[in-house]
């Protein structure tokens, strides 16, 4: 290999490692990623839900929502390898606010997806009123991201929820099933 050839080969391998050591790290090399943001798009069958959203159960426990994020990458636990802005989205159910963050919470579940099964099934009273909080959190941390103006990240809400109807008295309907069976035996035998 002739001492023009390695040195052009040398160069581009310079010029590469400078150029991905600057890969959208915050503010250095002059880019930023922009502030994040999360906003509620449903909840239960309910766009654009503000103030209280009355919802159904479903027969698993659970309600649907759907979160609209904007520059940040949701990623699953231990996913995000020092990314900037990437991490999961904390569903909390009935927390308890303190100086803009939250000191004690009900229930609590990740979300790695801008679709969320939220489980009210975990419970003892799911039927009734309850406060919703979602947040951005960077992965592994249990405080929610601060925006520019040092607030966390948040969007919260109010739903009223009701029993599901037409469910089975079982979760997969097997005890439904055998109590039919039951009945169905017995008037066998009685007949």
């Amino acid at each position: 290999m002739s001492n023009a050839l390695r040195l052009g080969l040398y160069l581009s391998l310079v010029g590469l490692v400078a150029a991905c050591s600057s890969d959208e790290k915050g503010d250095e090399g002059g880019r930023t990623l922009g502030e994040p943001t999360l906003s509620i798009q449903s909840l239960g069958g309910v766009a654009n839900p503000s103030g209280t959203v009355e919802a159904e159960l479903g027969c698993d426990g659970k309600v649907p929502a759907v979160v609209s994020v904007t520059n940040f990458a949701l990623r699953p636990p231990d996913a995000c390898f020092g990314y900037p802005q990437c991490g999961q989205i904390a569903v909390l159910i009935d927390p308890v606010p303190e100086d803009g963050g939250v000191s004690d919470v009900v229930a609590m579940q990740l979300a790695v997806t801008s679709f969320v099964d939220i489980d009210f099934g975990a419970l003892d009273a799911p039927e009734g009123e309850h406060l919703l909080r979602f947040e951005l959190r960077e992965d592994g941390a249990s405080n929610a991201v601060l925006g520019n103006d040092g607030k966390p990240l948040a969007s919260e809400l109010r739903v009223k929820l009701t029993p599901a109807e037409g469910c089975d008295a079982g979760a997969d309907g097997s005890e439904a099933d055998a109590s039919d069976d039951a009945e169905a035996a017995s008037d066998a035998d009685a007949g």
